[in-house]
């Protein structure tokens, strides 16, 4: 999901949907000045969001990422976008079946 706010509110908001949701992987991101900032939540732990985050910030320009099991964040260049939007389907499918 993209966030568009003039506040820092993607990780607030990633956390009050993944409680109300537990069992989905929430994905939402911003764009802040040419950088996109993520932030990843699974309440369940279906899914490793450190590793998730960590895997996006490897294949993305200018990537950091990192944190929990169950909610991490990372950003990247925006100029990127479009390929995170492939990667993150792809990286969910292949962290779920590890």
């Amino acid at each position: 999901y993209e966030i568009k706010s003039k506040h820092s509110i993607s990780g607030p908001v990633s956390t009050i949907l993944s409680l109300k949701n537990p069992e989905t992987i929430f994905v939402v991101y911003k764009k802040i000045n040419g950088i996109i900032k993520i932030s990843a939540r699974n309440q369940v732990k279906r899914i490793n969001c450190d590793e998730l985050t960590k895997r996006l910030a490897a294949n993305l320009t200018n990537g950091i990422g990192g944190g929990h099991i169950p909610a991490a964040g990372g950003s990247f260049a925006a100029k990127d976008l479009k390929k995170f939007l492939v990667l993150v389907p792809k990286f969910v499918r292949a962290l779920l079946q590890l």
